[in-house]
């Protein structure tokens, strides 16, 4: 007997499409695609069986025993009072068809209502209070008038003695706050004081050394300015060449003989200049061209050139003088000798 393949089926198991069909189910595709058909074919049939295979769990209950506890035991137990029981929530109850024989739950019985008494008593509204009447007596015209009096003579009393403390009050703050007077001659000894005071500053500051005007270029400037002065002072009718007298010694200061400069009496050269006029007379008042370093000498060459007697000429003339000061000890003695004996 021949058999035929069907005519549907496709000819890959003919003699001639053998070799081809083998290559093909050789390549890696292939292998893959019936390794993934065995796998799932396995697990179709194997994953019932095995759960058939496997043991029932038992549904049987176990039982714990009781154990009794002595007197002793029971004592050292918490004795919980029923008032202080808690209010728990009320469980709901699951069905025992949901849950294994050994987990079922029997339905909790509603509890009992508790006692009303609470932990937290309101107390309730106080009563009001009992009011007892009372009667008064009356009172007569004659108890009236003397009640009306005596408050009157009260209250006029109260009165003055509030005034009186109130003058006391005001007479003890006024005592307070007024000072003591003071005595006219106390009042200038406290002015002299204060003004001995001030002059020995003022006298300390005159005879203090200062660089002030001290400088060659100082006494450009203020030759500058005093040249100035005199062409409008003489409207140009002066001589040109200024000229410069010798040194001239002034009188030392009595008032300078108390200070010293670096452990040395003070001393120093001022520069003066004047503008005279053709009668000799000063035109202006003498101009500090240099400073010695001290106020007090600078004073004392102005004031000792001022009083100098120029010569009479045709027009007017401009000088500069340097003055110089010196410590005397025949002017300090005097100084000394005047103020001792005042």
């Amino acid at each position: 007997m021949s058999s035929s393949l069907p005519k549907s089926f496709p000819a890959l198991f003919d003699s001639g499409n053998i070799g081809k069909t083998g290559a093909l189910l050789m390549q890696p595709t292939s292998l893959a695609v019936l390794a993934s058909f065995g796998v799932h074919g396995l697990l179709w049939f194997g994953l019932p069986l095995m759960s058939a295979s496997e043991p029932q769990q038992s549904d049987t209950q176990r039982s714990v025993p009781l154990v009794e506890l002595s007197p002793l035991e029971q004592a050292r137990l918490p004795q919980i009072s029923s008032s202080t029981q808690l209010n728990l929530p009320k469980q709901s109850t699951v069905p025992g068809s949901l849950l294994p024989n050994s987990l079922a739950l029997e339905p909790i019985n509603p509890q009992t209502p508790q006692d009303s008494t609470s932990y937290y008593n309101v107390p309730s509204e106080t009563a009001a209070p009992t009011v007892f009447p009372y009667s008064v007596a009356p009172l007569s015209k004659r108890s009236l008038r003397k009640s009306a009096a005596e408050a009157n003579l009260d209250s006029e009393t109260k009165a003055q003695s509030s005034a009186k403390d109130t003058e006391k009050q005001t007479e003890q703050e006024g005592q307070e706050t007024s000072e003591p007077p003071i005595s006219s001659k106390a009042e200038d000894l406290l002015a002299s004081k204060q003004q001995d005071d001030q002059g020995k500053i003022a006298l300390q500051q005159k005879y203090a050394y200062s660089t002030e005007n001290t400088s060659p270029d100082d006494f450009g400037n203020n030759s500058k300015t005093l040249s100035e002065t005199a062409e409008a002072v003489s409207k140009g009718d002066i001589r040109r060449d200024w000229e410069k007298l010798d040194t001239m010694t002034a009188p030392y200061p009595k008032d300078a003989c108390q200070f010293k400069h670096e452990g040395k009496t003070i001393a120093g050269e001022a520069w003066v200049g004047v503008v005279v006029q053709p009668n000799g007379e000063l035109a202006t008042k003498p101009t500090l061209l240099r400073s010695s370093g001290f106020k007090g000498l600078d004073e004392a060459a102005t004031e000792f050139i001022a009083k100098y007697s120029f010569e009479s000429s045709k027009q007017y003339r401009g000088f500069y003088v340097p003055i110089k000061l010196e410590f005397s000890k025949t002017d300090c003695v005097t100084a000394d000798t005047t103020n001792s004996a005042s």
